[in-house]
């Protein structure tokens, strides 16, 4: 993070650079969080890709113990 050196650090100094780092946190925490959110929808389209393959595949099966044709 952004710090001053000690010998310059007034009170307007430590002040700007409180802002500074919170503006930068925020920033951070945003971006982890948008991250997150389109790794999770990779994961549900990855999901709903898998259930909706399944289900093709079971329209390919015959019925559970019965004849095909019936």
């Amino acid at each position: 993070m952004y710090h001053l050196p000690a010998k310059y650090a007034t009170h307007a100094d430590s002040i700007t650079a409180t802002i500074v780092r919170t503006i930068v946190d925020i920033f951070h925490v945003h971006f982890l969080l948008q991250f997150f959110r389109m790794w999770n929808l990779d994961e549900a389209i990855a999901a709903e890709a898998e259930n909706a393959e399944v289900v093709a595949l079971k329209g390919l099966l015959p019925p559970v113990g019965g004849a095909v044709g019936g």
